[in-house]
């Protein structure tokens, strides 16, 4: 499995899904067996890889930092055994509207309050669509818009109010502050955002808010790869079956476009004799039968 972290620097969602995948193959070498049939037993499964995106090279540096030092990358990723493990840790900088990946090379999208950043939000949709396989997973976390009152209400004067004082006091720093609080106004809504997520193409979208709508969890799928029904070629005797059938009707065809008209009129016979409505009652006497009704029709020729 394909795993991709797009504007995830610090590496916080790659880190637990690299631990998920790394379970998985130390439970698929126990499950081998003892000695050394476990470590052929791991090489039967697709090796996993996790891929972190940014834009910004300081934050990708402070992700590989902080891998080093938990033993996910380099010679320490190893598991209980000491068998080093197959999933990888990669990171590449990139422009989540534009990245630099194949198409259809990754099975899972996630970003995490990154989406909000992005100066083209419907462009970054577009290009999470390419990157995904058929039946591809696309999430996104972001901070949202509150939908129930007096929440909303509360939200709005604690965004507002406290969350730029607090950015003052602890990090000396207002402005950042503020816009944060901003970017989450200007994002677009829970349903708008569904709509975006169609237009580009997604299918299955759906969202679930968190707290209120504070953070909503966005997800969509790509379409599916449908498999054409490959039937089997005949049976040599059944195609000569099918094609003496074949030439058998060609043969009768070519027969009866050659045959004369004349011919194929004396082989279906005489015409039908018809019944013809008597004349006569003017000119025959009552007891006299009328012989009319059993003659061909006169030729009107004459």
């Amino acid at each position: 499995m394909t795993h991709l972290d797009v504007a995830g620097g610090t590496g916080d969602v790659a880190f637990r899904v690299l631990r998920e995948l790394r379970r998985a193959e130390e439970k698929a070498r126990r499950g081998g067996g003892g000695g050394g049939g476990g470590g052929g037993r791991a090489r039967d499964f697709d090796p996993g890889r996790v891929i972190v995106s940014d834009i910004n090279p300081a934050m990708l540096a402070e992700g590989r930092k902080r891998a080093r030092g938990r033993g996910l990358m380099g010679l320490n990723a190893v598991d209980a055994k000491g068998d080093a493990l197959l999933a990888k840790l990669e990171f590449v900088e990139g422009n989540a509207e534009s990245l630099p990946f194949e198409d259809a090379s990754v099975d899972v999208y996630t970003i995490a309050f990154g989406l909000r950043n992005v100066t083209n939000a419907k462009a970054a949709l577009r290009d999470a669509l390419r990157l995904l396989k058929p039946g591809g997973r696309f999430m996104c976390l972001e901070f949202s818009h509150v939908t129930q009152e007096p929440l909303r209400s509360m939200y709005d004067l604690y965004s507002f109010n406290v969350i730029p004082a607090l950015g003052e006091l602890v990090a000396k720093d207002e402005a950042s502050y503020r816009y944060l609080v901003e970017s989450i106004r200007k994002f677009p809504k829970q349903r708008e955002l569904e709509d975006m997520m169609r237009d580009v193409g997604f299918k299955s979208v759906s969202h679930d808010n968190l707290t209120g709508g504070v953070v909503a969890i966005h997800e969509g799928r790509t379409r599916r790869l449908i498999r054409r029904v490959v039937l089997h070629p005949p049976r040599p005797r059944d195609r000569l079956r099918l094609d003496e059938s074949r030439s058998a009707l060609h043969q009768r065809a070519s027969t009866a476009a050659s045959r004369p008209r004349a011919a194929r009129r004396r082989r279906r016979g005489p015409p039908p004799r018809t019944r013809s409505r008597c004349t006569c009652r003017s000119t025959r006497a009552a007891s006299s039968p009328c012989r009319s009704r059993d003659t061909a029709p006169p030729d009107r020729r004459t």
